[in-house]
């Protein structure tokens, strides 16, 4: 039973009989949490297997499967709402996921949308069950003595004493995931602690999420210790002016003179003065040195501790936090909503560059406290030291002011990154979070995915150890769910069939499942149909033999919907077109830069079946809107297909990431190359805007994109024509 995320709240009871009642279960978790620190706020219990809520009067066999019951069986406890519990505001995004899922009404059963796939209990977990049971059910479950059972608790009880017990093992980042600057020479100083060091993944990795969570677990101890520093320090500085104020009255009542009228007695009070004036004197350079010393441990170690304890580790620490949690569980519902409604796409597009740069931004402000931590330290020591007049230690070049050297090169490194374009990836060196389908109930689980030596891996947020999905890629097959009818209901899918058994994923938008496609391609065996060849020597597709082509499947927008933008004659044949205008690049680069784009990216052609091949394209556009930056991403697919040997067919979709209402259109573009002779075509260009949302503004943007598509489809018909005059070669 999980009565929370932390893993002391975590209670085994093992050999529970099916007839006991839910409450009970409930009762007994929370009654053994409590012997050790108070449980946690709780209103019911939840399997974690099919997602239900359970029935808390209901007995157990009642309400689990037959086939777990006699096996472990998870639960999760569901904690009070905030209107219950106004305090619990510190909840994670995983906790405020789930409470809105499950409502408090537990007579009624409700599943999650995708229900959770079973896995075995890690490591850790079985740490924690151990830890948890008592010396009489270790002596029932395992047979074995009382005595032993004592001995083995008391040995647990010991190995989980450290605070380091339960840290997960970091599997050791690739290449890709981890910083160019990890080779620093920071690693070649053997005094320098391995944990925590400096943040430096740049992509939000199940191990970049394992390191924070463990360097977030490792500030408070050492917030806590320098907390009691600061406090001694301010007891000395109360002390201190305490007896600086004695030593100043001591030192003027030994230097007040001493009167007497007896000869004798003058003569003893003349002799003390003497004998006492050195002390009295001396108490006067006790006094500065000793005001200097509490100057320097007000201005130099008090009051710079002080501000790092409440700004840095303080409000700073926590508002980046709460951004990035914020920004995780927004990308998160959106992800989990895209995957069932292709309304989301947009929304999913648009938070993926906020949480990247949330990200970022705590990935820097870990970096920045560890180092302004680190000087602070060096600097405060220093300091002090010099005022004391103690003998400082000879920098060797290994010391602490090496380490410091070393590590603020890195942090210096680490502050020059930028934020990632989530949807700009490299697809030689593709990696991100997918949903791995199961085929056969369907259930979904989201996993990190790469390509590492030839075969594709995934990675669950809570394991340390990867999964190999396909052993060799290049003996797979790569395609699109619509291609394969048994998954064509799953959007953004892509299936990966290795001698006959499918593994199927899912993409959170279509670009990002074209670009998954594109990149697993290349690993995979060579397609049926080479994508540069020459079309009309690749297979006569007017030949009665061949069954109907499949059309292209990218457009949303209805049929009726396309209007003409441009229209005319190219002095040239079909199969030229093709091989001047499509295969070659050289075209749609100058086109694009004529329009003023930049970061031009174009990806090879790939084919993806039914004589359909398909390309991304990627590129930085300017506009002319007064609520843009000036500049705008666009993120674009292509497809085009041979129809016949006289006829080619090309589709594509464009999204302008950076405009108004960016994410809540597309622009839909449709060509038509029909050959008219044997040296020449005729080009028809149409357009059309999908809306994935509604929106007041839609006239406007119809509109505006219309005009836009008229001036670019003319000027390509334009720059077509003059490349068709001067014969050049592509």
């Amino acid at each position: 039973v999980h009565l929370s995320k932390a893993t002391k709240d975590t209670v085994v009871l093992p050999n529970v009989a099916d007839s006991r009642p839910v409450a009970w279960i409930l009762h007994e978790a929370i009654r053994r949490c409590s012997q050790d620190h108070r449980a946690p706020a709780l209103s019911g219990l939840y399997n974690m297997q099919s997602g239900a809520v359970l029935d808390l009067s209901a007995e157990l066999h009642e309400v689990l499967p037959l086939h777990s019951r006699s096996k472990c069986v998870r639960l999760g406890a569901v904690s009070l709402s905030a209107k219950e519990l106004p305090s619990n505001n510190d909840d994670s995004p995983f906790e405020s996921f789930v409470k809105s899922i499950f409502s408090q009404d537990t007579t009624k059963e409700h599943v999650a949308p995708q229900p959770l796939e079973p896995v075995a209990p890690s490591l850790l977990e079985c740490i924690a069950q151990l830890r948890a049971a008592t010396v009489d059910e270790l002596r029932a479950e395992c047979g074995v003595t009382a005595g032993a059972a004592a001995v083995f608790s008391r040995q647990i009880d010991a190995f989980t004493a450290s605070s380091t017990a339960f840290t997960p093992h970091e599997a050791v980042p690739d290449e890709a995931s981890s910083s160019s600057t990890e080779e620093n020479n920071v690693d070649d100083d053997a005094d320098l602690p391995e944990a925590p060091i400096l943040l430096a993944y740049t992509d939000d990795s199940p191990m970049f999420r394992r390191k924070l969570a463990e360097i977030d677990a490792a500030w408070p101890p050492l917030e806590d210790s320098f907390k009691r520093v600061l406090l001694a320090a301010k007891s000395v500085a109360a002390a201190g002016h305490c007896y600086l104020l004695t030593l100043t009255d001591l030192q003027t009542t030994l230097l007040q003179p001493l009167g007497s009228g007896d000869s004798c007695l003058e003569y003893l009070v003349s002799t003390a003065a003497a004998a006492w004036a050195p002390f009295g004197e001396s108490c006067g350079g006790l006094a500065d040195q000793h005001r200097s010393l509490l100057s320097a441990l007000d201005t130099r170690f008090i009051e710079p501790l002080d501000s790092f304890l409440q700004t840095t580790l303080g409000t700073d620490r926590a508002r980046h936090r709460r951004e990035l949690n914020a920004a995780f569980f927004k990308l998160r519902g959106l992800a989990l909503q895209a995957a069932h409604d292709g309304v989301g796409e947009g929304l999913v597009e648009a938070a993926a560059p906020t949480f990247e740069r949330a990200r970022l931004a705590m990935v820097q402000h870990v970096n920045v406290t560890f180092a302004t931590a680190l000087s602070r330290v060096l600097a405060m020591g220093q300091e002090l030291s010099a005022t004391c007049d103690a003998l400082l230690v000879e920098d060797s070049g290994a010391g602490p002011q090496a380490r410091w050297t070393a590590l603020q090169t890195h942090c210096n490194a680490l502050g020059q990154l930028q934020p990632r374009d989530p949807w700009a990836v490299d697809t030689g060196t593709i990696r991100g979070y997918l949903f791995l389908v199961a085929r056969a109930t369907g259930a979904k689980s989201r996993r990190w995915f790469y390509v590492e030596d030839d075969a594709l891996w995934s990675l669950l947020e809570d394991r340390a150890t990867p999964e190999c999905i396909q052993s060799v890629l290049a003996a797979c097959n790569v395609q699109a769910s619509t291609e394969v009818p048994a998954f064509a209901h799953i959007r953004n899918g892509i299936v990966v069939t290795h001698r006959g058994e499918p593994v199927v994923l899912q993409a959170d938008t279509a670009i990002y499942a074209a670009r998954w496609r594109e990149a697993l391609g290349r690993r995979c065996g060579p397609p049926d149909v080479a994508p540069n060849q020459e079309p009309l020597a690749a297979s006569r597709m007017a030949n009665d033999a061949h069954p109907p082509l499949p059309s292209i499947e990218l457009h949303k927008a209805p049929s009726r919907s396309f209007q003409p933008m441009a229209s005319g004659p190219l002095e040239m044949s079909v199969a030229e077109f093709h091989a001047r205008f499509v295969t070659c690049t050289r075209f749609t680069q100058d086109f694009l830069k004529r329009r003023r784009a930049r970061e031009i990216v174009l990806s090879d052609w790939r084919a993806v079946g039914g004589g359909i091949f398909t390309r991304t394209r990627a590129m930085v556009l300017p506009v002319e809107t007064a609520l843009s930056k000036g500049v705008t991403r666009v993120q674009a697919i292509e497809m085009y297909q041979q129809r016949s040997e006289d006829e080619i067919e090309m589709h594509a979709t464009d999204e302008s990431l950076d405009v108004p209402y960016g994410s809540y259109f597309r622009v839909e573009s449709k060509t038509r190359v029909v050959g008219t002779c044997a040296r020449r075509c005729r080009v028809e260009m149409s357009m059309a805007v999908y809306f994935s949302k509604s929106t007041m503004f839609k006239g406007l943007i119809e509109t505006a994109c219309s005009d836009e598509t008229k001036q670019s489809c003319a000027a390509m018909l334009h720059l077509m024509q003059a490349y068709a005059s001067a014969k050049e070669d592509a």
